[in-house]
């Protein structure tokens, strides 16, 4: 079968495989795109007139430490059952 993807055409049967891979992906984003804000509005509690670049930094930082903080913990509960069992 042709791969698509090269053409820049997705290809459906692995966008189907990602989309039964992570169920719960807009979610995940919606949770990061939470942590931004969060963070824009702390640094607004520590600041009171950030600039735009800072404001930029916050929202980014927010929105990665928000992943790699669930990423973390879902390694963690990982590890925790693999002890148990």
């Amino acid at each position: 079968m042709l791969n698509c993807s090269v053409f820049g055409v997705p290809d459906r049967a692995h966008h189907a495989q990602e989309s039964k891979e992570k169920p719960m992906g807009l979610l995940d984003e919606v949770e990061k795109i939470a942590g931004a804000v969060v963070a824009v509005e702390g640094l607004k509690k520590v600041d009171s007139d950030p600039s735009i670049l800072t404001e930029a930094a916050a929202a980014f930082a927010g929105y990665e430490g928000t992943g790699a903080l669930k990423d973390f913990v879902n390694k963690e509960e990982g590890e925790g059952e693999k002890k148990e069992g």
